[in-house]
């Protein structure tokens, strides 16, 4: 491997290591955003998160134009956030309205600050990280688990992995290691220790399952892009009193596993 192959595995690496660009990424559960801003760092970016008084959400790089303190110390203002050192206030799209210790500011009126588009489903708190500043979002759908109200029922769990993103989507998509590191599970013991693996592509990615295995263990995941990454899996639990059932999951990841968005649907009783 030569010197410049080195470094561009390298770049790659490195710019995998961040988390991909030009899509949607859950950064907080609804709940933890409420009338006070939110520091959070994602995708090693320094954001400030806050609700209007309308209840939408906002987000901007969380950084001060002025003399770079952290919005997210400061207060919310509503559809703007003034900053704790000088009262410098900066709007959701980043532009500065006001700076009141200073008559006729140079600041006034310039956009200063990266600003985030934001949405919130199924109670997450979704932002888009574009490749370029000026990049328009991407379209961003769910799972039928979610989006099929009708038929399904869902909730939001969270967690915190301490590992860089990739190893987490790597443990959720290997199906193979279910009846070896949870082989004390009540759900997840049963089933072959040894299997043929197969790839089936997707409308929106693929699915990874074990080949003449289903429904005994977790058997098969799917990974989807959709505007944002996610996978769906499947685990049976066994029969209780007469009774079985399938819970469903689909998951979403942050970088560094900061916060694990995740949805479990689709339980049906058998």
């Amino acid at each position: 491997m030569t010197a410049n192959t080195t470094s561009s595995a390298q770049t790659v690496q490195d710019y995998l290591d961040q988390g991909l660009r030009g899509m949607w990424y859950p950064v907080l559960a609804s709940w933890e955003v409420g009338n006070n801003p939110v520091g959070i760092t994602r995708l090693e970016q320094q954001i400030v998160v806050w609700r209007d008084k309308q209840g939408a959400i906002h987000a901007l790089e969380d950084r001060c134009p002025h003399r770079g303190a952290r919005l997210s110390m400061g207060w919310n203002l509503g559809d703007r956030i003034a900053c704790w050192y000088h009262g410098v206030e900066v709007g959701g799209d980043g532009e500065v309205k006001d700076v009141p210790a200073v008559d006729r500011c140079p600041l006034v009126g310039q956009k200063c600050l990266k600003s985030y588009p934001a949405k919130e489903a199924y109670g997450a708190v979704f932002l888009y990280f574009g490749v370029t500043a000026d990049e328009q979002p991407a379209e961003l759908s769910f799972p039928q688990e979610l989006a099929d109200e009708a038929n399904y029922s869902n909730f939001l769990c969270t967690a915190s992995w301490d590992c860089n993103y990739q190893y987490a989507l790597e443990n959720v998509m290997d199906p193979m290691h279910g009846t070896y590191l949870h082989s004390s599970s009540h759900s997840m013991a049963e089933g072959d220790r040894k299997a043929d693996m197969a790839l089936e592509p997707t409308d929106s990615g693929f699915i990874f399952k074990k080949n003449g295995q289903i429904g005994v263990n977790f058997d098969w995941v799917e990974f989807g892009s959709s505007g944002a990454y996610w996978m769906r899996l499947s685990i049976p639990y066994k029969s209780v009193l007469g009774q079985a059932a399938t819970s469903g999951s689909s998951a979403w990841w942050c970088r560094k596993i900061k916060i694990t968005a995740g949805y479990s649907s689709g339980v049906s009783a058998k």
